[in-house]
């Protein structure tokens, strides 16, 4: 089917990404709030909505965490447990195989839910890059991006006026999902060394090119940077949005 343009995602001017709960005044100031649905209420979406704000919600698609209450009914389903070391720690990734019909039906209700019993405005789809950071393996991981495509399709004949950012995965993934979503969001861009350096410039590039092309929003997100003056001006130059998140995703908006 032919992709409905969000216009309401394409006019927006500012956005705020929190995970958190209790900050609705704070987000309400924004166009665009994208927030965890597990911290907060019908009511709150409502309040955030009659202020003018587009409310998004999260959701891995990708990754189901060890404390996730259904961790259990789909640990049969994971396709591996990653273990990767990164800046001293040591991260489990819990990577769910795309294939299985009970874990995308599973993720389609919740986006049900999300449309019919909440009323969000779209959903900001997480996790999908662990696809390319993690699967070595060319068949299986088009095989997961396929398995993407296939529930972005759904949700775009389901629920035609929701809203789809996807965050991340912006090289083979993106090459697919591109023609079902309405928003793509570049997270935490790595400045530190001269090689990252041109590759995001690669990337920037990219990203504005399936942003004519494609008639997408692009996002672009930090984490309590010290980088936040060089995003900003990254982002007015190519117009992006910005924003520089509270660390963890849960301090106070800014």
């Amino acid at each position: 089917m032919t992709r409905i343009i969000n216009q309401n995602l394409l006019n927006i001017k500012n956005y705020a990404l929190h995970y958190g709960a209790n900050h609705i005044k704070a987000l309400s100031e924004y166009n665009l709030a994208i927030i965890e649905p597990k911290a907060h209420h019908l009511n709150d979406i409502k309040i955030l909505q009659n202020h003018g704000s587009q409310v998004y919600a999260y959701l891995s698609v990708f990754e189901i965490p060890s404390s996730h209450e259904k961790f259990k009914e789909f640990e049969a389903l994971l396709l591996s447990r990653e273990t990767k070391s990164s800046s001293g720690e040591t991260l489990n990734r819990n990577l769910v195989d795309l294939r299985s019909e009970d874990w995308m039906g599973y993720l389609f209700e919740l986006v049900k839910s999300y449309a019919e019993n909440f009323g969000f405005d779209g959903i900001f789809v997480d996790t999908l890059s662990y696809i390319e950071e993690y699967i070595k393996e060319d068949s299986v991981a088009f095989s997961q991006i396929l398995a993407v495509t296939e529930l972005f399709n759904k949700i775009n004949e389901e629920f035609p006026h929701m809203g789809i950012i996807q965050n991340n995965g912006l090289g083979l993934v993106l090459n697919y999902t591109k023609n079902y979503i309405d928003g793509v969001c570049w997270e935490n861009p790595d400045l530190h060394l001269k090689e990252r350096k041109k590759i995001n410039k690669i990337i920037t590039g990219r990203l504005k090119k399936i942003k004519m092309e494609n008639n997408l929003k692009i996002f672009l997100l930090t984490q309590d940077s010290e980088y936040t003056r060089y995003y900003r001006q990254l982002s007015y130059k190519n117009s992006f949005i910005y924003y520089d998140a509270p660390k963890d995703y849960i301090g106070p908006v800014r």
